[in-house]
């Protein structure tokens, strides 16, 4: 349904694009590529996988030679470039034949299909006003960096796994330790915090003159990593609290997630359904999965729960829509990380009672009575679920 939904709104989005816009970027957040190839090659594009070794020269002959062979076929019917893997290039050298296209064939388009943020091009004064991001979707993580002032950095930090982040669409490969790192992310996490929480969480055992000083110097470090200007810090100070410097616009997964969570529940109908199935999406990976200092795994441990509430959610209103393998398959998603649940596994056996896959059903069932017995505290099965185990077992001849 959501796959569906992204590609109308490329179409609809794709469709009469006025002509001042030469240079089109298919959002890296959204999974599209083939799509977006697809329509560009059916209308007559010119197509080339860039490789590392590509350089302005090199694009520049490319285009030529097929302008010629173009020219003299006419086999085109639009006049547009595609540039697949742009990440694999030479930023510079990209921005350089964009430029020679846009000024010396104003006829011509050109659509990126990249896996990072070509911020060269959004930061240049005469490609930014001819750019357009597709798609844009409301609600899910395709932030669109066209929106927001060059004289801001723009941070999208990704905790919903190992741990990534980009500024300006770089990504931070070196950290200058694993202390700026973690803190980072914890600052990125919190948002809003006292002095207090900060050093109780990484320095508890320090006196407060020396956790200042190494609070500083890691901040800085921090700076140093993302490249920020001279006297430029990650946080501000304001009435008792440090928050997230207003330099820096942040694009922050977990944030997006907890907002998706937030809505669904709020929502029915069909923006439900788009809220359940972007937050499931967009759930990748546990948070911070490397780092293991205690905040980082309560903080997992309670996003791990709402995904699994979410799951199951999601799986009842594919239930109401008449979707039973769809249901089925976020069941089994939601009991793979809590098989602890008797209501859980009664879904799941009265789903494979129906779609025939009894000896599911009844791991299911066995998986439940092996937690119970780790867990004596747990919620007691009752015979509904019971009767419909040995129905299984019937059935399925055993």
């Amino acid at each position: 349904m959501r796959q569906q939904k992204t590609q109308r709104l490329m179409n609809s989005q794709w469709d009469g694009l006025p002509s001042q816009l030469r240079i089109l970027v298919v959002h890296p957040q959204v999974n599209t590529r083939c799509w977006a190839l697809a329509a560009a090659l059916e209308g007559g594009a010119l197509y080339l996988r860039i490789g590392a070794d590509e350089t302005e020269a090199t694009l520049e002959k490319w285009f030529l030679s097929e302008l010629t062979t173009i020219v003299s076929s006419s086999r085109a019917t639009r006049r547009e470039i595609v540039l697949d893997e742009c990440d694999c290039a030479v930023p510079e050298a990209v921005l350089a034949f964009a430029h020679k296209v846009i000024v010396s064939h104003p006829r011509w388009r050109i659509t990126l299909v990249t896996r990072t943020t070509p911020h060269l091009m959004f930061c240049d004064p005469i490609l930014r006003p001819v750019m357009r991001y597709l798609p844009t979707i409301d609600g899910i993580a395709t932030w669109d960096h066209l929106a927001r002032s060059v004289d801001t950095y723009w941070l999208e930090v990704n905790a919903l796994g190992r741990g990534r982040a980009h500024i300006d669409g770089r990504v931070i490969e070196q950290w200058s330790g694993s202390l700026p790192r973690t803190l980072f992310f914890f600052l990125m996490d919190r948002g809003l915090m006292t002095r207090a929480e900060i050093f109780e969480t990484f320095w508890p055992d320090m006196k407060i003159v020396d956790a200042t000083n190494v609070f500083h110097v890691t901040k800085r470090k921090i700076a140093e990593v993302l490249k920020l200007k001279a006297g430029q810090s990650i946080t501000q100070f304001d009435s008792g609290y440090y928050h997230i410097a207003g330099e820096l616009q942040v694009a922050y997964d977990v944030n997006q997630f907890t907002e998706l969570y937030t809505r669904a529940q709020m929502m029915d109908g069909e923006e439900a359904l788009d809220a359940l199935e972007s937050a499931v999406a967009l759930y990748r990976a546990d948070f911070l999965s490397g780092i293991d200092m205690a905040w980082a795994v309560a903080r997992r441990a309670e996003l791990r729960t709402m995904f699994a509430e979410l799951l199951v959610l999601l799986a009842q209103r594919y239930t109401a829509m008449n979707e039973p393998i769809k249901a089925y398959g976020t069941y089994l998603r939601a009991a793979a990380r809590d098989a602890a649940q008797p209501e859980l596994a009664h879904a799941i056996m009265s789903l494979s009672r129906d779609l025939k896959t009894q000896r599911d059903g009844i791991h299911i069932y066995e998986r439940l009575i092996a937690e119970q017995r780790k867990h004596p505290q747990a919620a007691p099965i009752d015979s509904r679920t019971v009767a419909l185990y040995e129905q299984l077992r019937t059935e399925a001849g055993m």
